[in-house]
């Protein structure tokens, strides 16, 4: 029975394994073997087919690549800039400058509610106020005397902030105090009985209130209220008091006298008009205001209620 198993063994009666071991075995020159090793080096001990168990370096993905895998991982989220679709409108009434004090009076326009913001600043001061719109009124004290300010109006518009108003103003050399102030116009219409004025008055803080006026004669007083707003035109009717000298003293009556000895005198009248003031320059201490006379001036009844 033929036997199927290998024989390794050479004619010469060796192992494979011997054969490289035989003294007799053919070498090559000493210079060529040494070339083989360093460019191949395998030693006797190692086998010369040696697997490869390194695993295949992967080729770096490019950059956009990458970024677009990213990309596609992130929930995008779009952020709207809510602009208003009316921007606010300032016009200013009337300012006033003092030596330590700044007063305005300005009218806001702001039908879509932006966040608005009043200033009054320099590089040593800064005072802000909140607004939103109709009529604002303000004093600012405590400003340094002959010293330039900055004015303006300010808002929160997107991301960002916008100015819709900018002055400067420069306060006056002296350290003059706010106070409100009033005059008084006599309309001349003849023919017509009565009196006429129109009233004005800066104040800004509303010191005054309880506005009253009184004409008097010779120790006559006669009190009369205000009619609307204090600033219309006002026409006042005194009571027409007819004065007659009578050895030398006057009479008064509402009655035209009969007869009369001596000149008669001209009818005029003292105007005065008194307030209720909480101004702390009028105040003494542990008041909460005072009722004080803003005005006085003498002025003459035209017309019908003159004696005849």
């Amino acid at each position: 029975m033929q036997n199927n198993e290998l024989n390794t063994s050479n004619e010469f009666g060796q192992t494979g394994g011997e054969q490289f071991n035989n003294s007799n075995s053919p070498t090559l020159p000493k210079e060529i073997n040494e070339q083989c090793l360093s460019e191949n080096p395998v030693t006797r001990e190692e086998n010369a087919y040696r697997p490869n168990t390194k695993k295949p370096k992967r080729k770096p993905k490019s950059f956009m690549r990458m970024l677009g895998l990213v990309s596609a991982l992130v929930v995008s989220v779009a952020v709207v800039e809510v602009l208003p679709k009316v921007e606010p409108k300032i016009s200013i009434i009337e300012t006033a400058v003092g030596g330590d004090y700044f007063a305005y009076n300005l009218s806001v326009d702001n039908p879509d509610k932006v966040d608005l913001t009043l200033l009054i600043y320099n590089d040593y001061f800064k005072q802000e106020n909140s607004i939103v719109e109709g009529e604002i009124k303000g004093v600012v004290e405590g400003l340094k005397a002959d010293t330039k300010y900055k004015f303006e109006v300010k808002g929160s518009v997107g991301f960002g902030g916008k100015t819709f108003y900018s002055s400067t103003f420069k306060t006056q050399p002296d350290d003059t105090k706010f106070s409100p102030t009033i005059s008084v116009t006599h309309l001349s219409k003849p023919n017509q009985e009565g009196l006429f004025f129109t009233i004005a008055i800066d104040d800004f803080l509303n010191y005054y209130t309880n506005y009253k006026v009184f004409f008097e004669i010779y120790g006559y007083k006669e009190e009369f209220k205000i009619k609307g707003n204090i600033t219309d035109e006002q026409h006042f009717i005194p009571r027409p008091m007819y004065a007659s000298i009578f050895n030398n003293c006057i009479f008064l009556s509402t009655e035209k006298p009969v007869f009369a000895y001596g000149d008669m005198p001209q009818m005029k009248y003292i105007m005065t008009i008194t307030v209720d003031s909480t101004n702390p320059n009028d105040l003494e201490s542990g008041q909460t205001f005072k009722n004080i006379t803003v005005y006085q001036a003498e002025v003459s009844i035209e017309g019908s209620i003159m004696p005849q």
